[in-house]
């Protein structure tokens, strides 16, 4: 019934893979109803030269994927270690107004739908 793919770095072993197939079968069936021979677990090992994350090939980096950056939008989260609180609750923009500034009674409210 369902088809798994696992993509994972070069490496494991033939028993590792063998344990995780059995496992993913195991909850498959457990979840999913499904019997043991109805679920299929497809291995892809990719080498890390071929594998980027956050623009970074795994070959080049440190083993780590690099953090993630931050820009002028993110605020850091309430109450955690070390970091400012939001200051107030946060303000959503205006509705827009209403009836739309194009409908009148000659025209349908959604121009787009004539």
């Amino acid at each position: 019934m369902p088809t798994i793919r696992v993509e994972l770095f070069e490496g494991r072993s033939a028993a590792q893979k063998a344990a995780l197939a059995k496992e993913i079968t195991e909850a498959c069936g457990r979840v999913l109803g499904s019997s043991p021979s109805g679920v299929d677990v497809l291995f892809y090992d990719i080498a890390k030269h071929n594998w980027a994350t956050g623009g970074v090939l795994w070959s080049e980096a440190a083993g780590a994927p690099p953090a993630p950056q931050r820009h002028g939008a993110c605020r850091p989260l309430r109450g955690g270690a070390g970091q400012a609180p939001r200051p107030g609750p946060l303000r959503w923009p205006a509705p827009p107004p209403w009836p739309w500034p194009w409908a009148s009674a000659a025209s349908p409210s959604r121009p787009c739908c004539r």
